[in-house]
């Protein structure tokens, strides 16, 4: 393999692995049958593991184009994702997992696409090729090439096959620290979410309809264990992950002095909140699918006209019964709800 200047490179294809060592492995020995670009860097980000992971990789690519580093201490799964972007050398960086094949001819696809033009991220499509699980489909997400739009954001969610232009991710970035401080449920698992939020009402983030990594297996462990003990997926998880989401972007609104991004945020915001029922909703199926049918009826139509009456009917009874107290009651209500 022709080394080149760091410089040179345009596109990094970041892995990041953690104790997953016969995964990573198995990516690094398919990558290294193949002829890559000049321009095209591969790395690995080994997340401290335990396992060996490091030794086992840097052996099995000593003398080759390929470059492994290793963290000093655990810095978590989104950690280890900013780590990759910090360590490319690429104008473009994309975030790999160690489940995922490269299909190199999809990175000059998107480069030839891409330009001259500055692209702040780019979304790929991504599918499993594989034997699948029950209940498991073969296409994780498939856009047309379009611009990501304000009510996109959660179907941006799935982080492999994420590009972002190295420099502005940084930038976006500086203040990661801070931000896992106060958004920590959704800088655990979703750093591009974040980092989308900030990019979006730009305007220069797409879609794009094509691919470069594709699933080829499952991993045994999993790095999504949510801090309240479930499912990244559960209610208790998807609660925090909303209000982080819409506690950035009010932060957001507060701080930009563009009256459009301004504008735009307003539309994020407004978006994420419209959809709150579905979302919480599909959280509650995740977690106990058998009681999914009675939140379901809770928010019916039928549920709520038949809630409705019955306070009603409790009200006149109350008003009769002690008009000056039930005035009261219902005055008391409306300030703690409306501010009236």
């Amino acid at each position: 393999m022709e080394l080149v200047g760091e410089s040179d490179y345009m596109f990094t294809i970041g892995y990041t692995t953690y104790n997953r060592k016969d995964l990573i492995i198995r990516r690094l020995n398919s990558l290294l049958t193949m002829d890559i670009p000049s321009n095209v860097e591969i790395i690995v980000v080994d997340n401290a593991s335990s396992d060996g992971t490091f030794k086992a990789i840097s052996d099995l690519t000593d003398g080759t184009k390929i470059k492994v580093y290793r963290n000093n201490e655990n810095l978590g799964f989104a950690g280890n994702f900013i780590e990759a972007i910090k360590r490319a050398k690429g104008d473009y960086v994309l975030w790999s997992s160690d489940k995922d094949e490269i299909n190199l001819s999809g990175v000059q696809n998107l480069l030839d696409w891409i330009g001259s033009e500055k692209i702040d991220f780019v979304l790929l499509n991504h599918h499993r090729k594989m034997k699948l699980k029950k209940n498991h489909q073969s296409l994780i997400r498939k856009n047309k090439t379009r611009v990501i739009e304000y009510d996109d954001l959660w179907g941006c969610s799935h982080l492999p096959g994420s590009v972002c232009n190295r420099s502005v991710a940084l930038a976006k970035l500086d203040d990661w620290d801070k931000m896992t401080e106060m958004y920590p449920e959704t800088s655990r698992y979703y750093p591009n979410l974040l980092l989308l939020v900030k990019l979006i009402p730009s305007g220069n983030s797409y879609f794009f309809d094509g691919y470069i990594a594709y699933q080829k297996e499952y991993a045994e462990k999993s790095y999504h264990a949510a801090s309240s003990g479930d499912h990244y997926s559960h209610l208790m998880s998807r609660w925090l992950q909303h209000k982080e989401l819409i506690s950035l972007i009010e932060s957001l609104i507060q701080k930009t002095e563009n009256i459009k991004h301004k504008k735009y945020l307003h539309k994020m915001y407004d978006s994420l909140n419209r959809g709150l029922y579905e979302f919480i909703s599909t959280a509650i199926r995740e977690e106990r699918p058998h009681l999914h049918a009675y939140f379901s009826y809770s928010c019916s139509y039928f549920y709520l006209i038949r809630r409705d009456y019955k306070l009603l009917k409790l009200v006149i009874k109350s008003f009769f019964d002690n008009p000056l107290l039930t005035i009261h009651r219902i005055k008391k209500r409306l300030k703690i709800k409306y501010g009236i």
